[in-house]
């Protein structure tokens, strides 16, 4: 790193450290190639597994760290937000993210596109800084609580594992996306009324405490962001209040796809989509209980009932 680097970050910015997944797309590889110990002065951490994670950010804690630049992608964020939130409490630092992961949904919804570890730093002294409440998910029974931006069930974690697929064969991003939906719309179009992607799954859904749903359902998608990738809009147009949850709730089997799946893909045209059994809908809390598991920005977790609200404010830094 430069002097001019370092010299970018403000004196204010003492406490600042940088938070580095090994295993994200962009540093694979990497981690045995002799990484520097600091960039401009900033010291670097480089956890290998979750509770490696939880050590180094209870040391961030009570060395009072006020900004952390986060080279990883969207579960990375969503690691540190979960296992940080209870140690920092009201002290959360912010984040500059550095997307350097498979899909990186967040840093598209924050403007930032692609950036590097170095143009996160320098971003500290003049970046705007967007904040964001991000889904907070806990289980019945259990105390921990999740959170993240993005949330699905049913065709969902379907989707995400051909996403996966399209990863390994080098498709990142926006591509991988577009790639994903492709394949999911036409194997529900092309897979007949009995197949697996059309029949959907029991699932129970109660949205403020009223029961909404109690049947076979296509996809459930809830999420914490503005914008989409290839600026779609499936939980309709903004704006988007930040203390509810965005959702669509899709009804097995989805009827007439192909009449409306561009006013689904776009946003618009709310009512007539319900009629059809498509909805939208923005909720303080959402319970839901399926039993094939759910995926929040990009890991699966297993199925049971589960609570989505939105969790406390959180301050990104994003660009100029």
């Amino acid at each position: 790193m430069t002097l001019a680097l370092a010299a970018a970050i403000p004196a204010a910015t003492h406490r600042v450290a940088i938070v580095r997944n090994i295993y994200s797309r962009h540093n694979r590889g990497r981690a045995d190639a002799h990484q520097p110990a600091t960039v401009a002065g900033i010291p670097v951490h480089e956890p290998a597994s979750k509770a490696a994670l939880e050590r180094h950010l209870a040391q961030l804690a009570a060395e009072g760290v006020e900004t952390l630049v986060v080279d990883g992608g969207d579960g990375t964020i969503r690691d540190i937000l979960t296992i940080g939130l209870p140690l920092f409490g009201a002290r959360m630092p912010a984040i500059a993210p550095a997307p350097s992961g498979k899909t990186n949904a967040l840093a598209h919804d924050l403007g930032i596109g692609t950036r590097s570890l170095e143009d996160a730093v320098r971003a500290i002294a003049d970046g705007r800084r967007v904040t964001r409440r991000a889904l907070a998910v806990t289980r019945a029974g259990e105390a921990t609580v999740l959170h993240g931006f993005l949330l699905g069930s049913g065709a969902f974690v379907r989707a995400t594992a051909l996403a996966q697929r399209a990863h390994r064969f080098g498709a990142f991003n926006g591509v991988a996306v577009g790639l994903s939906l492709a394949s999911v719309i036409g194997r529900t179009l092309f897979g007949g009324d009995n197949g697996v992607w059309r029949r959907g799954e029991p699932m129970a859904l109660a949205r403020d405490g009223r029961v909404a749903i109690d049947h076979q359902t296509y996809m459930f998608l809830a999420a914490a962001l503005t914008r989409f990738p290839l600026g779609l809009a499936p939980l309709g147009n903004g704006p988007f209040a930040d203390d509810r949850v965005a959702s669509l709730t899709i009804d097995a089997p989805p009827r007439h796809l192909p009449r409306y799946l561009p006013a689904l893909l776009r946003g618009g045209a709310d009512d007539a989509l319900a009629r059809a059994g498509y909805h939208r809908c923005r909720d303080r809390q959402v319970e839901l209980d399926t039993t094939s598991g759910f995926v929040i920005d990009g890991e699966r977790f297993d199925g049971g009932r589960i609570m989505i609200r939105r969790g406390p404010v959180v301050t990104f830094i994003a660009g100029r």
